[in-house]
């Protein structure tokens, strides 16, 4: 929204994000406890991090122009204050992050003093801190005093621990810090915005975009995490470079064959060219080369490049990259024997075995229902049609572990499960499905992955379901 008010852009996009930010405030309030804060999934109690994270989001909304109500905003930044925690020097690492993002937070919401005792703690002690903790520090010193002698001596360290390479500059941790959702690219994005809002003419900046630009998976980047973060930090560049006057022509060419011309300016900023190339069309036994050009003019040319392939369902192979995972069919009389097919109007159960070798965090399991299948109401209240013998306590014994699901959504399409941790170990969770359409289904794999860490992640194998 920032980048297209900047850009004088009013049209059909601008349009739709209006309507959907103020239906997300709306959804935010719905979901403010009466203590003032929030918790990741409708949990039973306020989370500080989710909290300051949720107010991080109004206070930009505010900046950006949109009417945030100052009731939610001022209770929840008092809810933060109040649990805004006293550190030691035995309080883990993944703290001291957290802590910095909160400070950060209430400076944005100008509910912090320069002199705040945590504030001066945390300074102390920044050694102690991961590299992002030590960005949110500096930009919540600058936020209240901009010639604050303590900045350039943060900004060094930062400086000092910047990997540069062909590709770009990024910042690597010792760790990924889970409990706050961290990894190398969005700690590279938070660094960049703070030399973008303290040290704007730094020239690591440039290379910092660069890097994040050729890390992106596709579209994207790896999490919602380290997607937003990054558009933070590249919509402050943006507006930072006067991205918005620029002026330039370009080319694309493929094997010597030109594909694609054309011309940016201040009236076209938002539209794009998307190119998709058949794989038939390209080399075989060759490489292929895509050149991608330039005229003089002001401005940067962004552009990505990836390859998308297809594989048949049921030539799918299980994959285990940190979690395991594995779906089974049974029929209601007989538990033992898995089965690839039944009568149209049969109630089966579906075992999900999920595999955690280590401890996961934020982690969710989505298991999709093949075309002819119904997931019966997890209540068991909604369905006439279930027999009496089967009951809620019944099911649950037939698993293991699920109490560790704290949210289980029930959709058209899916099964969701999400719990905030698992620990290292083996889970079980059951569930009945009804077989209400005749044919022969492909069923795609269920798959487990850590929200924050989607790197961190499995799926079962492809298969097909027969309904008779």
């Amino acid at each position: 929204a920032r980048i297209l008010k900047a850009a004088g852009v009013t049209n059909e996009l601008s349009a739709n994000i209006d309507g959907q930010v103020n239906t997300a405030l709306q959804r935010i309030y719905a979901n403010q406890y009466y203590n003032g804060g929030w918790s990741w999934w409708s949990g039973p109690d306020s989370d500080p991090y989710v909290s300051a994270y949720v107010l991080y989001g109004l206070i930009e909304a505010q900046k950006a122009g949109y009417p945030v109500s100052d009731a939610v905003l001022e209770n929840g930044l008092a809810y933060l204050k109040d649990n805004l925690k006293y550190l030691t020097n035995n309080d883990p690492v993944w703290e001291y992050n957290r802590q910095a993002f909160i400070l950060y937070v209430l400076a944005d919401g100008e509910k912090l003093s320069p002199g705040a005792s945590q504030l001066n703690f945390l300074y102390q002690n920044s050694d102690r801190l991961s590299l992002y903790g030590k960005a949110y520090l500096t930009q919540a010193i600058h936020l209240l005093d901009p010639n604050d002698e303590r900045i350039p001596s943060l900004l060094s360290d930062l400086q000092a621990a910047a990997v540069l390479s062909a590709s770009g500059a990024h910042w690597e941790e010792d760790f990924n810090d889970y409990y706050n959702w961290n990894t190398d690219v969005r700690t590279t994005a938070i660094v960049l915005n703070t030399y973008i809002q303290v040290d704007p003419e730094n020239p690591t900046t440039t290379n910092a975009v660069r890097w994040l630009m050729a890390n992106r998976k596709g579209t994207h980047w790896a999490s919602t995490q380290d997607t937003a973060w990054t558009l933070i930090a590249l919509v402050n560049w943006l507006e930072q470079q006067n991205e918005f006057q620029s002026q330039y022509s370009f080319a694309v060419g493929l094997n010597g064959d030109s594909i694609a011309e054309g011309n940016v300016d201040p009236q076209h900023l938002t539209e794009t060219t998307d190119l998709k190339i058949g794989l038939q069309e390209l080399l075989k036994q060759e490489l292929n080369y895509l050149v991608v050009s330039r005229g003089s003019g002001e401005g940067n040319l962004y552009y990505t490049a990836f390859l998308n392939a297809t594989l048949n369902v049921q030539n799918v192979q299980p994959v285990e990259k940190g979690i395991f995972i594995k779906r089974e069919y049974y029929l209601l009389d007989d538990e033992k024997n898995p089965v690839t097919s039944a009568d149209m109007g049969d109630l089966l159960h579906v075992r999900l075995t999920i595999v955690a070798p280590s401890a996961l965090h934020y982690v969710v399991v989505d298991d999709p229902l093949p075309a002819g299948f119904e997931a019966v109401d997890s209540t068991l209240q909604q369905d006439t049609l279930v027999p009496s013998t089967i009951t809620i306590a019944g099911l649950k014994e037939k698993g293991w572990g699920w109490w560790y699901f704290d949210n289980i959504q029930i959709q058209d399409e899916k099964i969701s499960l999400s719990a905030d941790y698992l620990p290292a170990g083996t889970y079980v969770y059951t569930y009945l499905v009804r077989a209400s359409n005749l044919g022969v289904f492909n069923v795609i794999p269920p798959s487990a992955f850590e929200f924050y860490f989607p790197d961190v992640s499995g799926h079962g194998a492809g298969s097909s379901f027969t309904v008779k």
